[in-house]
């Protein structure tokens, strides 16, 4: 899946569900690092902020911060 700005869906969350599949799928191995905001904006070509947004939510309802351990 790419994110595709064509579509009615907003980046962000198009970026968000996609990122959630591939942490389900196990794409980012046993350390659970996820790319830095800024290999997320080059492999989708778009800005930071719909990267921002697009991060998913922990469970407490904080950010995470790409390029950290998730739990």
């Amino acid at each position: 899946m790419a994110v595709d700005a064509t579509q009615p869906i907003p980046i962000y969350f198009q970026l968000k569900t996609l990122l959630l599949e591939e942490i389900l799928e196990g794409r980012y191995g046993t350390d659970g690092r996820l790319p830095t905001e800024h290999e997320l904006c080059e492999r989708f070509g778009i800005s930071r902020t719909p990267v921002s947004r697009g991060l998913p939510v922990r469970a407490g309802g904080s950010r995470r911060a790409l390029g950290s351990l998730r739990a």
